[in-house]
């Protein structure tokens, strides 16, 4: 089933378009808006609704986005309002799903990291045994879940996963934290969710 679903959320945003005029006035009405944005994670989306993305807003469709720049913060960069501006104008241009109404497409997320030279790793696994063996490889993650583990119809959402000094995961928008990465997914999600795809980004930059 994760198969699937990340098949014709991909082939979706591979149809999709979003006109360029579209994305220039996007930035330029988001770079005027995101002025209270420094070097922090984000962890309310729902405080993004003047913020565009595609043909919707970033409180609506945009938590791709953003768990996008909570990773990028994590891996010690220093963002401001322009770099939120240009994920989201990234992804206008390439991985929103219908205009933005589904979001991004998980697989571009990953080739976005890659495309920035981190080095990558992902799993399909939903499993707890597989996928706290994963969360002792990275300290870095995104995580597209299920908000509902029995009712896939109730959506996809994304969160950055980070781990703290003592091997503490916490999760941004929404805040929680868990020893156990697979139990931190079930916690953040509305609805006992359940991971489809989990993207591991390495600290160290790879220039292969």
């Amino acid at each position: 089933m994760n198969l699937l679903i990340l098949l014709l959320y991909r082939v979706s945003a591979l149809i999709s378009y979003i006109p360029k005029k579209l994305i220039a006035a996007n930035n330029e009405n988001n770079i005027h808006k995101l002025v209270n944005i420094t070097s922090d994670y984000i962890e309310n989306q729902s405080d993004y609704s003047n913020i565009s993305f595609g043909k919707r807003d970033l409180s609506y469709c945009g938590c791709g986005a953003i768990a996008t720049y909570n990773a990028l913060i994590s891996l010690k960069n220093v963002l401001s309002k322009a770099d939120l501006s240009k994920i989201i104008s990234y992804y206008e241009n390439k991985g929103l799903v219908f205009g933005g109404k589904f979001g991004i497409s998980p697989t571009y997320v990953k080739k976005y990291f890659k495309k920035l030279g981190y080095q990558v790793r992902t799993t399909f696994s939903s499993t707890q045994t597989k996928l706290d063996e994963f969360g002792k490889m990275y300290d870095t993650f995104i995580c597209t879940m299920y908000n509902s583990k029995k009712n896939i119809g109730k959506g996809l959402h994304y969160i950055c996963i980070t781990k703290d000094n003592d091997g503490t995961f916490i999760s941004h928008n929404p805040y929680y934290k868990s020893h156990s990465l697979s139990n931190l997914i079930t916690k953040a999600s509305s609805d006992n969710g359940k991971s489809l795809y989990m993207i591991g980004v390495s600290h160290g930059k790879d220039n292969n």
